[in-house]
C-alpha cells in the first residue's frame, strides 16, 4: 500500500439510495461467521480503481502490521484465486489471501506487486478493522466501524459514488450477501483508496491494540 490509488472522481453528497435497500436498522449488527465463510473483495468494474504501477514488495508497513497482530497474508492460493475475488479476508483462519494481477500461475508464490494488489490489501485490511471492532479479533465476528446510518452516511460522502454504491451493492447481493456484509463491503470499498499504507498501519495498530 505504498501509493494512494486515485481518488473516486464523484464527490456530491449522496442521496443514500441503498437506505431503501438495507430496508431497516439493521436486526444485529453482528456478524457470525464459520471459519469457511470469507469476507471478500469481488471482481467490480469501477470501485477498484487502481494504477497499475508497481510497488515494492518488502517494507511495507502494512504488511509487518498485519502479520504482528498474527494474521497471514499468502497469495495466489488456487482454492481462492479461481473464485471471482482479489482477494478475501478469512478471520476464522487467521489470514488475507491476495490473488494478484501479475501472478503467472496459482501457484502461492508472491510476485512483483502493482498497486492494484495493494488497494487490494486495504480493502481486506478493513475487514481486519471489522473483526476487532467486534471486541475480539478471530472469533468470527465482524462489526461496522461506522454502526449508524448517519455516520457511515457522512463516511461514505465523497469516497463512494451513488453508481459505486448500487454496483457494490448488486454485486454482492448475487453472491448471496445480506445486509449486514453490504455495510461492510461499503466501508471497506470506501477505505481502499483514501488511505495511505501508513495510515492504515497506524489505524490498525490503535483499532488492534490488545485485542
Amino acid at each position: 500500500m505504498n501509493e494512494v490509488a486515485a481518488p473516486y472522481t464523484h464527490h456530491h453528497t449522496i442521496a443514500l439510495p441503498f437506505l431503501i435497500m438495507i430496508r431497516c436498522i439493521l436486526r444485529s449488527f453482528i456478524i457470525t461467521l464459520i471459519s469457511s465463510i470469507v469476507i471478500g473483495l469481488v471482481i467490480l468494474s469501477s470501485p477498484l480503481n487502481a494504477h497499475a504501477a508497481l510497488t515494492p514488495t518488502s517494507g511495507n508497513p502494512l504488511r509487518e502490521t498485519i502479520n504482528n497482530l498474527g494474521v497471514s497474508v499468502e497469495f495466489n492460493v488456487s482454492d481462492i484465486c479461481t473464485l471471482p475475488v482479489y482477494g478475501v479476508y478469512q478471520p476464522g483462519e487467521d489470514r488475507i489471501v491476495i490473488c494478484q494481477q501479475r501472478a503467472g500461475q496459482l501457484d502461492g508464490v508472491e510476485y512483483q506487486w502493482t498497486e492494484r494488489d495493494s488497494v487490494v490489501l486495504r480493502h481486506e485490511t478493513t475487514h481486519i478493522l471489522q473483526d476487532c471492532n467486534s471486541g475480539r479479533r478471530g472469533d468470527n465476528h465482524l462489526f461496522p466501524l461506522y454502526p449508524t446510518l448517519e455516520d457511515l452516511r457522512v463516511y461514505l460522502d465523497g469516497k463512494l459514488s451513488e453508481d459505486d454504491m448500487i454496483e457494490i451493492e448488486t454485486s454482492y447481493r448475487e453472491s448471496g450477501a445480506d445486509d449486514l456484509v453490504v455495510w461492510l463491503e461499503f466501508e471497506a470499498f470506501a477505505t481502499q483508496n483514501n488511505i495511505s499504507d501508513d495510515a492504515m498501519a497506524e489505524r490498525l495498530q490503535r483499532v488492534c491494540k490488545n485485542i
